[in-house]
């Protein structure tokens, strides 16, 4: 507390003076005012990081549809993004007006994103359990199962004792021999015992019948004889053709490499090329998983950036051994191009799992940025993948997988930047060993 000429009384701030508050007026308030100028001044410098939260808020409105204790319709779910657009057009000036309806808008978005989502994949699930059910259908999917049979996935054409409108698009059935005829396109017969996906076995544990809504999957179960074959169907459209071709080349694909490795060594080979872990051993499920190391089993993020980092470096390397190119061709952004088709054919021949097709998001998306020469490891790449694959896919805010890969990537990317940042402000050149202690150093942080 300053006094002035006449008796004035002056508050000091940081360097700067103010006239004191009018007597009586308690001086926590003044406190207070700094302190929000303050937080409000910190709020508009970090403008430019805004947009890093917009997966926050449209994962909070998923978040919401999914805790919802009832089933809004399509009509209701649509309310609150109307509602905050408008809200936004009319009253969305100013900084804080602007970030809080953007935010609501999100938030709007992402409800409307899990309604329509959940809407889109709606298809009958069986009502009760079939202890004798005839089906019939296309196989869209051949798995392997340990330590015999195989699990086919198959398109519903026909199922006895269920009426025509509440047949499943899909059921998935585990038969118990193996026969290397059954292939996408096959139609069969199989005598089966069918009942509805499985709920959750305690409040919070896993649900099943959750995943096999959005698989479009109404029933699960065995065979009780061999499949009987009764024909082979034609797509017809250029998805399904796509698709069969895909799952074709994955069966052959993994007949090829056990072929050349029997046993299991050919099943985690297969399992790290087209995804398909059911031939591998409980034994060595369980040693996996008990050493920590299960989720190398699960294509993601490291099998993604070693197999589309190792094409992009490659070209880059071989490319630089042609003088032409290096001054004349953009090497690193075709070397890129090449990455993207790269993560692209691995997503398709994995099988397309829920934790490839996020590890391919993200890469594809730190490749395009190269293209356009921006800083491919950024943390607004991260936030863009991360809106991306939840407006494809809302239920994968509820995976476990789906939330630490997320919360260790973009841990890893601000660490990085933060560190970048640092070393920028130093010498460019080093001693080898500060270089050599750096590379380390870098590992171990990471």
């Amino acid at each position: 507390m300053l006094t002035g000429a006449g008796g004035q009384q002056f508050l000091e701030f940081d360097g700067a003076v103010r006239p004191a508050p009018a007597a009586g007026a308690p001086v926590l308030l003044a406190l207070m005012a700094r302190g929000l100028s303050a937080a409000a001044s910190d709020f508009a410098e970090e403008r430019a990081r805004w947009a890093l939260w917009a997966p926050v808020a449209f994962g909070a409105g998923i978040w919401v549809y999914f805790s919802m204790p009832v089933e809004p319709a399509v009509a209701a779910a649509l309310l609150p993004l109307i509602f905050a657009a408008v809200l936004r057009k009319l009253g969305g000036r100013g900084l804080v007006g602007s970030a809080l309806t953007g935010i609501m808008v999100l938030a709007g978005a992402g409800f409307a994103a899990g309604k329509l989502r959940t809407y889109s994949v709606a298809g009958p699930v069986l009502e009760k359990t079939l202890r004798a059910a005839v089906v019939e259908g296309t196989i869209e999917r051949v798995e392997p199962r340990t330590p015999d049979g195989q699990r086919l996935t198959l398109r519903v054409h026909a199922l006895s004792d269920v009426e025509k409108d509440k047949w499943p698009r899909r059921v998935r059935v585990r038969t118990r021999t193996t026969n290397g005829d059954l292939k996408p396109g096959v139609v069969v017969r199989i005598k089966a015992h069918l009942a509805p996906p499985s709920p959750p076995a305690m409040p919070g544990d896993y649900d099943f019948a959750r995943q096999a809504w959005f698989e479009g999957l109404g029933g699960v179960g065995y065979a009780y004889a061999k499949p009987e074959v009764i024909g082979v169907t034609t797509a017809s459209t250029y998805a399904e053709t796509w698709r069969q071709a895909i799952e074709t080349l994955r069966q052959d694909i993994a007949a090829r490499v056990k072929a050349a490795l029997p046993g299991e060594p050919g099943a985690i080979a297969t399992a790290l090329i087209t995804g398909d872990r059911g031939g591998i051993s409980d034994q060595t499920t369980a040693a996996y998983r008990d050493s920590g190391l299960i989720h190398i089993m699960s294509i993601s993020g490291l099998h993604m950036a070693i197999m589309a980092g190792a094409v992009f470096a490659t070209l880059r390397l071989l490319m630089a051994l042609v003088p032409v190119l290096v001054f004349h061709a953009p090497s690193k952004k075709i070397a890129a191009v090449f990455g993207i088709a790269a993560a692209l054919g691995y997503l398709a021949i994995s099988g397309a799992a829920a934790a490839t097709e996020r590890s391919a998001i993200m890469i594809v998306i730190m490749f395009i940025a190269v293209l356009l020469g921006r800083p491919a490891i950024a943390l607004r790449n991260v936030a863009l993948s991360a809106v991306i694959i939840l407006a494809n896919n809302p239920e994968s805010l509820l995976d476990v997988g789906f939330q630490m890969s997320f919360a260790a990537v973009t841990a890893l990317v601000a660490a990085y930047e933060a560190v970048n940042a640092r070393e920028r402000e130093k010498p460019a050149r080093r001693a080898i060993h500060a270089t050599t202690l750096r590379f380390f150093g870098g590992i171990l942080l990471s």
